[in-house]
């Protein structure tokens, strides 16, 4: 039989185990409506909004959309303990009206520091009282038009203000009050664990919103972000923030409080603490609050691959960020001017002496062991992505019929395919040149060749050789000017 001669061509597709996930962010914090701590994907503003109200965590969302361009796997919890209004200061205040500020119907949602200065003054509910309210410490004011109302709704934030019959006087700083924003239970943390291991979508890290308030919070998220890897087999890491200083607490107080605190939390490479605040305008409110440095963080890794250092300083400072006052004096942790943080291993703000101006990254952290690669969270991100890979193709070898050499180990064969099918997916997910370069400089797994495999329940191990990016952090330039035909060194 006679056939026509020709050339075809087949696609064998058996790329084997990806790299799930890593386009998307997992955000857990509590929320103003539908905490029912169900994991659910969003990629607009207007959704999330729209299922649960305004928070601290739905801010977030909304400024990762509008930078990032990618989807989050939200997860809204109920608010375990309550927002609060708090340095309520009324002195000011030269009317007879009583200015009192109070939660709004689902209470406080969100930290701010708020003023009301009267524009046109009066008698409450007969002359048109025109104020200006700002809840950004004056970065930005809005003209608010009070009329003959007797009560002003902020939109968002979950507070009113109340006036009480009586006079106002114009040009009175009449109120000012400051206010922190709702926050999640260890239970329910618990429970988002088990629901996102539960949910087929996986993803890059964690972010959680709400600040830890001592160790037993960071113990909390070490120990679910820990099971998600040991009982779940989705290895990630959790970014989360710890406190702001107290109340007229000196900066350095304030660093040596916290290293004190969670010094603890040491040799945990699945958990960043970040520390200290910059302004960030708010594409929700309109307001330039103050919001935690695991923010910018995390929205600067999310513009990247997974290998790349959020303080790379070439990517140019956190857009739109500032660590200034409207006078331009330094109000929050700058760890040039400062120091502290890097030293007690906290994710933290900084600035370049001779610039460009603007709030960069000082080193992004997890609590790894010192000395450990993995205490840089890219390279963290990078070996959870080398551990995900082969959990997920080795995974696939269950059930396989193995050859046996005499003594009962599997044959150089057999196991050569086991070798080669894990190798290949690291080297897809790991060693490919993408748009930012390659992930890690290499990746092998190989199965143990002693394991003896024809008994019941054999156990086949294997070890993942897995070798990092290197990474500048510090270069050292000597300047030699020659001087009367010799060389002179002229600095270190």
């Amino acid at each position: 039989m006679a056939y026509l001669p020709t050339a075809t061509i087949i696609i064998d597709d058996e790329a084997g185990a990806q790299a799930q996930g890593t386009e998307t962010l997992t955000v857990i914090g509590a929320v103003e409506m539908n905490g029912d701590i169900t994991p659910r994907v969003f990629a607009s503003t207007k959704a999330i909004l729209a299922k649960h109200g305004y928070s601290e965590a739905v801010d977030y969302c909304a400024l990762h959309f509008e930078e990032t361009k990618k989807p989050i796997l939200f997860v809204g919890l109920p608010k375990a303990i309550a927002g609060t209004i708090s340095a309520v200061e009324t002195t000011g205040n030269t009317g007879t009206s009583v200015i009192t500020v109070s939660g709004g119907t689902n209470g406080v949602l969100d930290a701010c520091n708020a003023s009301v200065t009267i524009v046109t003054g009066g008698t409450i509910g007969t002359d048109q009282i025109v104020f200006d309210l700002s809840l950004d410490g004056g970065r930005n004011r809005v003209r608010v038009r009070l009329g003959l109302a007797l009560v002003h709704v902020i939109p968002y934030l979950g507070m009113k203000i109340n006036f009480a019959a009586g006079t106002l006087v114009a040009g009175d700083i009449a109120a000012t009050w400051t206010s922190t924003a709702p926050r999640w239970g260890t239970a329910a943390l618990s429970a988002a664990r088990e629901a996102l291991a539960m949910h087929q979508r996986a993803s890059r890290s964690w972010l959680i919103v709400g600040d830890l308030e001592d160790e037993n919070d960071a113990n909390t998220v070490v120990t679910e972000i820990n099971a998600y890897a040991t009982a779940n087999d989705r290895c990630l890491t959790a970014r989360t923030q710890v406190h702001d200083p107290a109340a007229g607490e000196l900066d350095s107080d304030w660093v040596a409080d916290i290293d004190a605190e969670f010094g603890p939390i040491a040799t945990e490479r699945r958990i960043n603490l970040g520390a200290g605040r910059g302004a960030k305008l708010s594409p929700i409110t309109g307001w330039r609050l103050r919001r935690p440095v695991q923010w910018a963080a995390s929205l600067r890794e999310y513009q990247h691959d997974v290998q790349i250092p959020t303080y790379r300083k070439s990517d140019g400072p956190c857009s739109g960020w500032t660590l200034e006052d409207t006078d331009g004096n330094t109000i929050e942790h700058d760890e040039r001017v400062d120091g502290g943080l890097l030293l007690a291993r906290f994710t933290c703000f900084r600035t370049f002496a001779n610039g460009p101006l603007g709030a960069f990254i000082a080193l992004d952290l997890t609590r790894a062991q010192d000395g450990s690669l993995l205490t840089r969270n890219h390279n963290m991100a990078v070996a959870n992505i080398a551990c995900n890979v082969a959990q997920a193709e080795t995974e696939n070898a269950l059930g396989q019929i193995l050859e046996v050499n005499a003594d009962g180990t599997g044959t150089e064969a057999s196991l050569a395919v086991i070798d080669e099918r894990v190798n290949t997916a690291l080297a897809i997910a790991l060693l490919q040149r993408g748009a930012e370069g390659v992930r890690a400089s290499d990746a092998k797994w190989a199965a143990s060749r002693t394991d003896i495999l024809n008994i019941p329940g054999a156990e086949l191990t294997g070890i993942l050789d897995l070798r990092l990016n290197g990474t500048l952090e510090k270069i050292t330039t000597r300047v030699h000017i020659p001087a009367g035909g010799a060389v002179a060194n002229a600095g270190a």
